[in-house]
């Protein structure tokens, strides 16, 4: 190949890339906030965070209560309070539009023991 193929290559598809990049970015930004939000709520509800695992398929319980959009990230969570009583739920992260990126938003159902 000669240079000026892989220049016109590169040029041709330089706006691909940057979008994909873009997107990886803002993907890995706003999961690293969502996880940080939930620490934080569990910390302001005086909770200590036992697990907290991320749902990639399916939304838990909102489904049947408001639903959830694709940019909302769902955990279902297990934490000890101050008595120390375990207690179990879903957490919905972030805002309808945006995600946890631009918003602090937590949402929680608790599971009945």
């Amino acid at each position: 190949m000669s240079y000026h193929a892989i220049s016109e290559f590169i040029h041709s598809h330089s706006g691909w890339v940057i979008l994909m990049a873009a997107i990886t970015i803002l993907g890995c930004l706003e999961s690293a906030r969502s996880r940080f939000v939930v620490r934080r709520w569990a910390t302001k509800n005086e909770f200590e965070l036992l697990t907290y695992k991320q749902l990639w398929f399916g939304i838990g319980p909102f489904f049947y209560k408001e639903g959830a959009s694709r940019n909302q990230t769902v955990y279902s969570v297990t934490v000890r309070d101050r008595q120390g009583n375990d207690k179990s739920g879903w957490l919905r992260v972030g805002g309808w539009w945006w995600g946890a990126l631009f918003s602090d938003e937590v949402d929680v159902i608790w599971v009945s023991d």
